[in-house]
């Protein structure tokens, strides 16, 4: 093409150049359109492609499949629309779709017949290296055979959930001809969507028919009893959504629950993959929003939509654990608590979030154990709060919608604690924290999360400047822990963090006898997350701990990720249990145990 272009304009130097290109023009047309009749054929013959799915990508009633699969090579595949139902372009491997992008359909057959497509993921609900039969060629055979009967070979990630081709290709269908209706609504709200220096006032104007407040307040009467409604806000992401559904699914069987995806304006590729991942589990359902609402709006539409007694409102970027949801069901059975929230650790099993306090006055709110040790958070069990974080909150659904949802005048930050404090201000009572309902949270996975903290914050302290919460933790004091100065964090409108000693104390032996109170710091080998909880020395050091509590000592512990963390300031005594190799790593067989007093 390069060398077209040079003689181009060296004819174009000698003035001849636009008459031979007319000539030209009809030739260079002929030679395309075979080009292209002969890729569309080989598209075809190669059964990657689904005519009936990409009409509904493209929003046309093609006369035939041969016409579709020329419109394919000629306009979309650039676009990154998809040829078949069971190719999920955000699933692809990021090498492999900037090549198909420029190389258009020839390069991305080329990939789907070589070897390395069958050790791939092609969608969440086609997954070749689940195939009996691998190897080269082992995904197309399959496709040729599909019949509508034919149970896929899914992704890990759906926990073996059973998904028939019938069911794969109608759902993206329907999700396709969903985004297709959405596109003339995306060029309005796009040129309608707030910018510039003073956004927020904006989404509120854009919401504000978002959600029919009246409409849902009048249907309260129909909700049903005892129902958690789960609502997961999801932006350019399917993945981590799907794993948080997964695990929800796993360890909520026994409980009457809906979960309800708002995907908040993701790519047209990233909801088709969404999708088709959380469509496949029973009691869920994804909402796609035109554009990214930012969590409030997407979080109200999903609690509008939603027909259970209580809302949940749980981020995409975390996993529940086992027996999750009855504590907080339970602690909710108290008039007095407007809310309740798990306790949230970060994949290290150190605490993210055991609810939240404001330290100084016309200050923003700290975590007050962010970064503790998991044992810390049995302190909180019974301590009202002002405020606890949104990333997993359960609430009367009455309450919500009396409230009128989150406010969107804050984008992507402060909601979740104007929420609660407007709640405490209208219902009276408090929020609690249970720390006997764990939820991993990697926190602020999603892009663009952080953008608008410090207009947000502004915004928070001039509504709530002289009406905030008297300054105080019971949290650290439950812990006996005192706050020996408050340090300030976050530029203009600063978080007050603490600063923390702790005390020495007495405690009160098996025998009843008095001894010295020490915190026990017990380093462990084994990683974070539910692998490490297998682990013999998991186990161990439950053991361990409990028969030094007897004798009136503190215990806390830390696993591999996480020895180094500040809060190991506050320890007497650090005990590390020893792997096979230096620095914790994974052994077999007993422990060997080093301990070392601090002084």
């Amino acid at each position: 093409m390069s060398r077209m272009r040079a003689l181009a304009r060296r004819l174009d130097r000698t003035g001849a150049g636009p008459a031979l290109r007319g000539l030209a023009r009809p030739v260079v047309g002929a030679v395309r359109r075979r080009r292209v009749d002969r890729v569309a054929q080989e598209l075809l013959s190669s059964g990657l492609f689904d005519a009936g799915y990409y009409a509904a990508e493209a929003g046309v009633d093609f006369p035939s499949a041969a016409v579709a699969a020329r419109h394919y090579v000629r306009r979309r595949a650039e676009r990154r629309w998809s040829p078949h139902p069971l190719i999920a372009f955000a699933a692809i491997p990021a090498a492999v779709r900037d090549t198909w992008v420029k190389g258009g359909v020839a390069a991305m057959l080329a990939y789907f017949r070589s070897a390395r497509a069958s050790q791939r993921q092609w969608s969440p609900v086609f997954d070749p290296t689940q195939l009996p039969a691998g190897g080269k060629g082992a995904a197309l055979a399959f496709i040729a055979s599909l019949r509508d009967d034919t149970v896929l070979p899914t992704s890990p990630r759906l926990g073996g959930t059973e998904v028939t081709w019938s069911q794969a290709r109608s759902r993206a269908i329907r999700t396709a001809q969903g985004i297709r209706a959405q596109v003339p609504e995306v060029r309005r709200l796009n040129q309608l969507k707030p910018t510039g220096d003073a956004p927020h006032t904006g989404w509120v104007e854009l919401g504000r028919d978002l959600v029919d407040w009246e409409a849902v307040s009048r249907s309260l009467p129909e909700r049903v009893a005892g129902r958690v409604s789960i609502v997961i806000p999801a932006y350019r992401d399917f993945r981590m959504t799907l794993d948080a559904v997964r695990f929800i699914t796993e360890h909520t069987a026994d409980h009457d629950i809906e979960v309800i995806v708002v995907d908040n304006g993701s790519s047209g590729p990233v909801s088709q993959a969404l999708a088709q991942a959380v469509g496949c589990f029973p009691r869920t359902e994804v909402v796609r929003l035109p554009i990214n609402y930012n969590f409030a709006l997407g979080s109200n539409v999903g609690a509008a939509r939603s027909t259970g007694e209580f809302i949940l409102f749980l981020n995409n970027d975390t996993a529940v654990r086992e027996g999750w949801l009855e504590p907080l069901l339970e602690r909710l059975e108290d008039d007095a608590i407007r809310g309740v929230q798990p306790l949230l650790l970060y994949p290290d099993e150190t605490i993210q979030c055991a609810g939240i306090e404001f330290l100084a006055a016309d200050f923003l709110p700290a975590v007050p154990l962010a970064g503790h040790p998991a044992e810390d958070a049995r302190a909180v069990a019974g301590v009202p709060f002002s405020a606890v974080t949104a990333a997993a909150l359960l609430m009367r659904a009455s309450e919500v919608v009396a409230l009128r949802g989150f406010d969107p005048i804050f984008v992507n930050g402060s909601e979740d604690i104007d929420l609660c404090l407007r709640a405490t201000e209208r219902f009276g009572g408090s929020f609690a924290v249970v720390p006997r309902s764990v939820v991993e949270h990697r926190e602020s996975r999603t892009p663009g999360r952080g953008l608008r903290i410090p207009e947000n914050r502004r915004i928070f302290l001039e509504r709530w400047r002289g009406r905030l919460p008297a300054p105080g933790s019971a949290t650290l004091a439950a812990l006996g822990l005192e706050v020996a100065h408050l340090r300030p964090a976050g530029g203009v409108h600063p978080v007050a963090l603490p600063v923390v000693v702790r005390p020495r104390q007495a405690g009160m032996d098996a025998t009843g006898r008095e001894v010295p109170r020490l915190r026990w710091s017990i380093k462990n080998p084994a990683p974070g997350g539910w692998y490490g909880q297998r682990w013999g020395d998991t186990h161990f050091i439950e053991d361990l701990g409990q028969a030094l509590e007897a004798q009136g000592q503190e215990v806390v512990s830390f696993r591999r990720n996480a020895q180094l963390s500040p809060a190991t300031a506050l320890d007497d005594v650090n005990l590390a249990i020893r792997g096979m190799f230096q620095g914790s790593s994974r052994k077999s067989g007993a422990s060997v145990v080093a301990w070392a007093v601090m002084g």
